[in-house]
């Protein structure tokens, strides 16, 4: 191993070859192995030993003490007392450099305090010379138009002395036409609060003639207002009236009513208010929305006016108003419902759709006789399509069974059914149309 450690020489001794001083495959003195006798231990050859010393000596030396053969702690002590002195140097460095930068300091401000004090003596003797200037200047200028014999402060003061009245004159004229532009001056500033109207732009006016909306909020200038704003840019309230209520009511803080104002509303009740006529729900009977007590306005789906359950509990419907009425853009249905002759649903776009079973009183029908189905609402024409579904007397599909309607017996309130087989028990029917 390279470094301080010895090299291992080989002797021969009695004819058997040894080696010396033994260090170990990784160059280091080893204690043999016990196990082993073949592998024998290390010894430390005196030159290595003087080496180890030498050194040990050198560096003790090297931190400015004597080393000796008697002191077990001589290394450390030199190291301490070298970092001592080492700690102290730099501190004395340190404070050297300190009081040289203080020694720099102190002239520097020397300097500057002489500059200091030489800058007010020359700013005090250009001001005087700029104000005997600015005087003489003014003076000139008063006089500059001026008539011979007015040509000087003197002639003026002279002229005003003898003539005394006139003087007392301009200046009460001169009083009088202050306090007048005062007087404009404050009924100016009062225009906007007096409610007077003017042309043109005023830079004090304190409120718009009209009012402008932002995001649906008027605002004139006069105070600050509140924009409530949601995620999707809409106002957004919950309506808790019964179902029955025709008016719902709906909270939003900072809502005013605009054409092209929107809100979406959580219905947690639904809706059953509506009365039909024919099939439509009349205007007067229509469910109405009244925002931030703005006034109830009736609620369309499309072009017409909703009626019973458009809207379920639960659900949450946007509007958007169109300056009259209140438009649901998220409802699918304008109404639906059921009665004693089937059920019911009208969709938004205008579709009917009606359906029910027909149950008949005896067992068993003679053949090609009519059944007459009465419709729960009425279509707005005849033209609709009719879908039926025969089951026999075991509540099985009679497929040969089938229907057929006489000429004329189809008419917007009811349908006719003609059955070819004895043994219909009932029939589920399902109408489409407008």
């Amino acid at each position: 191993m390279a470094g301080m450690y010895p090299d291992n020489r080989t002797l021969t001794l009695d004819g058997e070859k040894l080696t010396w001083p033994g260090v170990g495959e990784n160059g280091k003195f080893t204690d043999g192995d016990l196990n082993d006798p073949s592998v024998a231990p290390s010894f430390i050859p005196a030159e290595t030993l003087n080496l180890i010393i030498d050194n040990l000596a050198g560096f003790i030396t090297e931190l400015g003490k004597e080393p000796n053969n008697k002191d077990g702690s001589q290394i450390a002590q030199a190291f301490k007392e070298y970092m001592s002195r080492k700690t102290f140097d730099q501190e004395t460095a340190l404070e050297n450099e300190a009081l040289k930068r203080a020694d720099e300091d102190a002239k520097l401000r020397g300097s500057i305090d002489a500059i200091n004090a030489v800058i007010p003596m020359q700013t005090s003797a250009t001001n005087q010379l700029a104000d005997k200037n600015f005087v003489a200047q003014k003076i000139s200028e008063i006089v500059a138009d001026s008539p011979a014999a007015f040509d000087t402060l003197k002639e003026i003061a002279d002229w005003i002395e003898s003539h005394s009245d006139s003087a007392a004159a301009m200046n009460s004229q001169i009083n009088e036409n202050k306090t007048n532009i005062s007087t404009l001056t404050t009924k100016t500033s009062k225009l906007s609060a007096d409610g007077a109207t003017y042309s043109g732009n005023a830079a004090s006016a304190m409120k718009l003639k009209t009012a402008r909306n932002i995001n649906g909020v008027p605002f004139d200038g006069t105070k600050d207002i509140t924009l409530v704003v949601s995620a999707n840019a809409t106002h957004f309230g919950t309506c808790s009236n019964a179902a029955s209520t025709q008016v719902k009511s709906v909270s939003i803080a900072g809502f005013a009513l605009v054409a092209g104002a929107r809100v979406s509303v959580l219905f947690s009740k639904g809706n059953t208010a509506g009365s039909l006529s024919g099939n439509s729900i009349t205007q007067a009977s229509a469910p109405m929305l009244n925002v931030q007590s703005t006034g109830a306005k009736p609620i369309k789906v499309g072009n017409a006016y909703a009626g019973p359950n458009f809207v379920n509990a639960g659900e949450v419907h946007d509007f958007v108003y169109d300056g009259s009425a209140w438009n649901d853009v998220t409802a699918s249905v304008i109404f639906k419902g059921s009665n004693s002759n089937g059920n019911y649903v009208k969709h938004r776009d205008g579709l009917i759709e009606q359906w029910n079973y027909n149950i008949n009183s005896t067992p068993s029908i003679n053949v090609n006789s009519k059944t007459t189905v009465y419709l729960p609402v009425s279509f707005s024409n005849s033209n609709y399509v009719v879908m039926c579904m025969p089951f026999d007397q075991n509540n099985n599909i009679d497929d040969a069974d089938f229907t057929t309607f006489s000429t004329g017996a189809k008419t917007t309130i009811s349908f006719t059914y003609l059955s070819n087989l004895s043994n219909v028990k009932h029939f589920d029917w399902r109408c489409l149309g407008y």
